[in-house]
């Protein structure tokens, strides 16, 4: 991290205090989320490092867990609400209790990256990869239009 960093975070914790208690999260739901982007971006810029790649560790379980999410990510984000409305139809919320609610919370997620993980693994990729076939083949042949790719013709 850069040395600048703790007291940039400090001014932005301090710019942010007198507001803590202004405003409620659920009672108003534009200046929640509001609220949830500034944090992100306080988080974000608390969080910057300039070796990236020095933090790429994909030899701990926890690494490849961050790089397998990240590489399904767009499933995940497409299919997890498919899994929620399915289970919520399966048990309604109210019959569950507390600690009940932290099991099903841990099933749903379970079973979301189960389900972006066979998306990923019997579509996303095939398609993915029979596109990038099918797009290097343009390429290599050059059958773009001239015009598309800044050549001249030459027809006499």
């Amino acid at each position: 991290m850069s040395k600048a960093t703790p007291s940039l975070n400090r001014f932005l914790i301090n710019l942010i205090k007198p507001y803590k208690g202004l405003f409620s999260v659920m009672e108003n739901v534009m200046m929640g989320v509001s609220l949830m982007a500034i944090g992100v971006a306080i988080f974000l810029i608390g969080a910057r490092d300039d070796g990236i790649d020095k933090n790429n560790d994909t030899t701990s379980l926890f690494g490849c867990l961050v790089c397998w999410f990240g590489r399904n990510s767009y499933e995940l984000y497409l299919l997890h609400i498919i899994v929620l409305a399915l289970m919520k139809e399966m048990v309604s919320p109210d019959v569950l209790g507390n600690y009940t609610k932290l099991l099903w919370m841990a099933l749903f997620l379970s079973a979301s990256a189960l389900v972006a993980g066979f998306i990923s693994i019997l579509y996303s990729q095939p398609i993915n990869k029979k596109l990038r076939v099918f797009l290097s083949g343009y390429r290599q042949r050059k059958t773009f239009s001239p015009a598309l790719s800044g050549e001249t013709s030459s027809i006499v």
